[in-house]
C-alpha cells in the first residue's frame, strides 16, 4: 500500500472515529437523562408512577447508529494499525538494540581507573 494513501486512511478513519464516537457520546448521554419532571402540584387526583421513562425513540434510534458507524470505523482502523506497525517495529527494536549494544561496548572497552583493580579482586564474592 502506497504511503500517501496510508495517511489519507489514517486521517479519515481518525475523524470518522472522533466524528461518531462524539455523536453515540451524545445521544447516549441524551437517552441515559432523565426528561425534566413537571412542576410538583398539590392536587391529589394526579397519580404518581414509579415506572421508568422509556426511551425517546429517535435518541436511541440515532445512538444505536452513532455506535454502528463507530464499530464500522474502528474495526478498519485496528487493522490498518495491525498491518502497518509489524513493519515499523522490527526496524525501530533493532534500532533500539544496536544503539544499546554499541553503548554497552563502549562502557566495557574504556580503560579503567588506576587502583580500580585490587579493589575488585577485593571485594569480589567467592564461589
Amino acid at each position: 500500500m502506497n504511503d500517501t494513501l496510508k495517511i489519507v486512511a489514517y486521517i479519515v478513519l481518525v475523524m470518522c472515529v472522533t466524528g461518531f464516537g462524539y455523536g453515540f457520546y451524545h445521544h447516549y448521554s441524551r437517552v441515559t437523562t432523565p426528561p425534566s419532571s413537571a412542576p410538583a402540584t398539590n392536587d391529589p387526583a394526579v397519580a404518581s408512577t414509579d415506572a421508568p421513562p422509556a426511551p425517546r425513540s429517535g435518541s436511541y434510534a440515532a445512538m444505536m447508529s452513532y455506535g454502528a458507524g463507530l464499530l464500522a470505523a474502528t474495526v478498519p482502523l485496528v487493522l490498518l494499525l495491525a498491518i502497518t506497525f509489524p513493519r515499523f517495529l522490527p526496524v525501530a527494536l533493532k534500532s533500539f538494540s544496536s544503539t544499546r549494544m554499541r553503548r554497552a561496548r563502549r562502557i566495557r572497552n574504556t580503560k579503567k581507573p588506576n587502583g580500580y583493580g585490587p579493589m575488585e579482586t577485593i571485594w569480589r564474592p567467592s564461589n
